[in-house]
């Protein structure tokens, strides 16, 4: 709340989902937070009975990796982040918490002295990084794994191909359909002169 005294953008963006129930649950920590707008500032909780809007469901290093990313909603597409409920509420909120602009190392600075602080905001900026790069590396080993070692997914290439046939065998099905259709009343017509004595 401290943070967003200082960005009165955010305060009011945030006032515009006052009443609103977002709930980050983290799938590797038995944590789940609450969050809630009110008209004033942004309420946390890490126990909530009522009814909640959104739900984000994802490991730590998931979300750490959603926070940081120049496109959030990728998580959600490629299965990192689970989101359940109100999808707008949840990307909304992301956004808002996303654009937040302010200079977290020149406030530390304050109280710990320059050369602290930058040290700390590499040292933050660095981790950020690392926890980034060891998500795409996971997600780029298992998607290795799955399709090359234990065969359980496709291929790119073999994907494309059984598309291709897939269209390919359509086309043909709607080309016999359109040709079964103009010969029935064909075939009609031929048995009627038959059954003529």
């Amino acid at each position: 709340n401290q943070f967003l005294q200082l960005d009165p953008n955010a305060r009011s963006q945030l006032r515009d989902l006052a009443g609103k129930v977002l709930a980050i649950q983290f799938t590797d920590l038995p944590l789940t937070l609450y969050f809630i707008p009110t008209r004033d500032d942004l309420q946390i909780f890490s126990r909530y009975d009522g009814a909640v809007d959104a739900r984000l469901r994802g490991s730590s290093i998931q979300m750490l990796s959603m926070s940081t990313s120049a496109k959030p909603a990728d998580s959600f597409f490629k299965g990192m982040v689970d989101i359940e409920g109100d999808v707008e509420l949840g990307q909304r909120f992301q956004d808002i918490l996303g654009s937040l602009d302010i200079d977290a190392e020149e406030r530390l600075s304050y109280l710990i002295g320059d050369v602290a602080a930058h040290k700390m905001g590499n040292a933050l900026r660095g981790l950020l990084t690392w926890g980034g790069q060891i998500v795409q590396s996971l997600q780029d080993n298992t998607a290795e794994y799955l399709t090359f070692e234990s065969n359980t997914l496709p291929a790119r290439f073999e994907l494309e191909y059984f598309y291709h046939d897939v269209d390919v065998l359509r086309d043909d099905v709607e080309r016999l359909a359109a040709r079964i259709q103009r010969l029935t009343p064909l075939l009609a017509a031929d048995t009627a002169k038959a059954a003529k004595p």
